[in-house]
């Protein structure tokens, strides 16, 4: 497990014992996102600077030029490094190399969640609207419409042609990007939805009438030993927690996930966090909510699928970084400090000029 935080730190831990094992740092700013890429890890900072690690030696390999503004969000495969900026860019750069290739314009708004797969890049932005791009071209494929409000997160899944995304507005959104349709709008979130990741298709689906209990483990900074859910409850504002789903096993669905793939049927399963600190198991096939997984007593920030056994999902959440909101309200403090002092400033000279007259 990754994870990051207003520190300026990069924590990589051990998913089975829940220790620590190594902390990337040296940074000067808090980290806004990260990507992992093999062994490799690049990272975006408050600073403006993106960075490309070495995991296993904790070493800076380089740092990307080319962004003026911060770059909120990361997706990279071996060959390119893509980010979606707060300037409402998209940026690409080569991995090995670190060189800016290519910046893609055509959002109006912030860009916080981007992802890469096959030859495709989508952004999801602020401005409501979600953009797929072709890398080898870095030319504009479609623009996807139909959110209310702005875009927090997205996912692809090119063996059924399909994004999932995310919003403000509380609905999760399953779109065919091959006939720039929305073919599901999915209801039950109480807040913003901030992450969505496709589950793989090796692994069966849930039914909604199941009573499989979920497995669920803490992972804590401030300890090496794992909790579970019985243990004595403590605040989770720093926790990593792990859900283990055993799947519903029928002679049934593998086949008909197959055929549905074969015959590009809308079809699979979707995972969702939210700012109403739930995390939900969506049957895209079945039009519902298969699952909510509770235990956050605060908002979800993040998921991720971890490996598992074949019919076991697990899930990996992670609650806000408590020292990135604490850093936001200084922030904002200061800000309201600064208007302040301009706004005295204007009404002394307002004064002055009075006093001459």
């Amino acid at each position: 497990i990754v994870s990051w935080s207003a520190d300026k730190t990069i924590r990589v831990w051990d998913l089975v014992t829940g220790e620590c094992c190594r902390t990337l740092s040296g940074l000067t700013a808090g980290i806004a996102c990260v990507a992992i890429v093999g062994n490799s890890l690049v990272s975006s900072s408050y600073d403006d600077t993106i960075r490309v690690w070495d995991i296993n030696t904790g070493r800076c390999l380089r740092t990307l030029l080319g962004q003026t503004r911060l770059v909120r969000s990361l997706a990279a495969d071996s060959q390119v490094i893509v980010g979606g900026s707060q300037d409402a860019l998209v940026k690409i750069w080569d991995f090995m190399t670190g060189q800016h290739l290519k910046t893609l314009s055509g959002h109006v708004a912030s860009v916080p969640c981007i992802t890469l797969s096959n030859n495709l890049i989508v952004s999801g932005s602020w401005d409501k609207t979600i953009k797929v791009w072709d890398i080898s071209n870095k030319q504009l494929i479609v623009t996807l419409v139909g959110h209310v409000k702005g875009i927090n997160c997205v996912a692809i899944d090119t063996t059924r042609n399909l994004i999932a995304s995310g919003s403000d507005d509380m609905t999760l959104r399953i779109w065919d990007y091959t006939k720039a349709q929305c073919v599901r709008i999915l209801h039950g979130h109480q807040d913003a939805i901030v992450s969505v990741t496709f589950v793989p298709p090796r692994i069966n689906f849930l039914r909604k009438q199941s009573s499989t209990p979920s497995n669920l483990t803490d992972f804590s900074p401030n300890t090496r030993n794992q909790r579970s859910k019985s243990a004595s409850p403590e605040p989770d504002l720093d926790r990593i927690r792990q859900y283990s789903i055993e799947m519903i096993d029928s002679d049934n669905d593998s086949d008909n996930e197959e055929n549905a793939i074969e015959n590009n049927r809308i079809s699979g399963m979707v995972v969702t966090s939210s700012w109403d600190a739930t995390v939900r198991v969506w049957n895209i096939t079945e039009r519902n909510c298969a699952k909510i997984l509770e235990g956050h007593s605060s908002r979800v920030f993040c998921t991720a699928i971890a490996d598992a056994p074949l019919h076991v999902l697990r899930i990996l959440t992670a609650p806000p970084d408590l020292q990135q909101q604490q850093l936001q309200h200084q922030q904002q403090q200061q800000q309201h400090q600064q208007q302040q002092q301009q706004q005295q400033q204007q009404q002394q000279q307002q004064q002055q000029q009075q006093q001459q007259q």
